[in-house]
């Protein structure tokens, strides 16, 4: 994105670009269902901070989401900025009138979950050489949550907008034993470290006449 931002004039193919590198950046904080990000609105969802360097809140209301669970995200500072500039740059090329829409497809309606979900598919596939979805986003914010955290089910559940522990456990029991194994090898030996007494130097064998012998006293 930021190499984009040093072209002098934009075109609409590098504004298309630069819309699929913004909606893959905002599902990396944000992994939200592709149908909610497609429909994001900058007057409704997105609240942009005061000072500029501030995070971006979206904010997702219950009766917006699949589950009817708001879901809420913070997007750090850079992400910020490359909002700024896609509103401000590259948006503009995109729709031939104004729209709410963060990803505006045709006039008055924000581009086609299906299409956002294509596309960003086969960005990824061109310039990484990797199968992507949306969803499949979702799967590995949850991975990477119970591998670092194993058996913290509720970060997931709140990030993926889940209404059940219960469906959250289900669905990504299992993935974290590696992790857990790794964590539980991690605390035998720290305790080790604590609780056996440091190795001393090296013991020597005796050495000169007699050395080794076990002198013995008559009685």
């Amino acid at each position: 994105m930021k190499r984009l931002l040093c072209k002098g004039d934009l075109t609409r193919h590098d504004a298309v670009e630069f819309s699929l590198f913004l909606a893959l950046e905002i599902l990396i904080f944000a992994p939200m269902r592709v149908e909610n990000l497609a429909s994001l609105r900058l007057d409704l969802h997105i609240r942009l901070p005061r000072p500029k360097d501030g995070e971006t809140v979206i904010l997702l209301p219950r009766h917006s989401v699949k589950n009817a669970e708001q879901l809420q995200y913070l997007l750090p500072a850079e992400t910020t900025a490359f909002i700024r500039s896609y509103v401000e740059r590259v948006k503009p090329l995109l729709e031939t009138t104004p729209s709410p829409f963060l990803f505006p497809g045709r006039p008055g309606h924000p581009k086609r979950s299906d299409t956002l979900s294509k596309q960003l598919s086969q960005r990824v596939w061109t310039h990484l050489g990797l199968e992507y979805s949306p969803h499949l986003q979702r799967h590995l914010t949850a991975k990477m949550n119970v591998d670092v955290r194993p058996g913290d089910y509720e970060t997931a559940r709140r990030l993926l907008g889940h209404r059940s522990h219960d469906t959250t456990y289900r669905s990504y029991e299992g993935m974290e034993t590696e992790s857990a194994a790794r964590l539980h090898d991690d605390l035998i030996r720290s305790k080790r470290r604590h609780l056996l007494p440091p190795e001393g130097p090296a013991l020597t064998a005796p050495s000169g006449p007699g050395a080794g012998h076990r002198r013995t006293r008559k009685i």
